[in-house]
């Protein structure tokens, strides 16, 4: 019996140790909206929107399709050689930009983008743009989003030859 318990409570522990931690909070601008999603590996994505509205938070269920895509870019992203800042010296006519917080068990990183996707993320940022123009999310009265940073737009460059 008492090589039982001991068995039981060991497997408890290495299941618990096994369980792979996933976040991604994700902030973004552009013309139009300013905001912030996160996404825990469960199957309910959270979005605080900051403009043009006063704060407001939501959250949406995912379906198996997007939470596959999210889940994919997590664990399949090789994230440790990737910049941590993808930026363009050309002039932007519409600015927008994603401000990406990655962890894992296996890594943390930060990543800005405001040019030059990535590959790795094209499909990750065709999912938020579908999830920014949604009507399937429920608004709630508060989401904490831990201590993820907004970035600015940068300012726009100045054509020196336009004066």
């Amino acid at each position: 019996m008492k090589h039982l318990i001991i068995g039981l409570i060991s497997i408890l522990f290495i299941s618990c140790n096994l369980q792979e931690n996933k976040e991604l909070t994700i902030s973004y601008y552009n013309l139009r909206e300013v905001g912030a999603f996160r996404f825990t590996g469960s199957d309910t994505i959270y979005q605080e929107v900051t403009f043009p509205n006063a704060k407001s938070h939501y959250y949406q269920i995912l379906d198996k399709k997007q939470k596959t895509i999210l889940n994919n870019f997590l664990s399949e992203t090789r994230f440790e050689k990737l910049d941590s800042i993808y930026t363009s010296k050309k002039k932007v006519n519409d600015p927008a930009g994603l401000y990406f917080k990655i962890q894992t068990n296996e890594i943390s990183k930060n990543i800005f983008i405001d040019a030059n996707t990535p590959n790795e993320f094209v499909q990750i940022i065709d999912l938020l743009k579908s999830l920014i123009k949604t009507e399937n999310r429920t608004k709630i009265s508060y989401h904490n989003f831990g201590d993820y940073r907004f970035v600015p737009p940068a300012p726009p460059i100045i054509d020196s030859n336009s004066r």
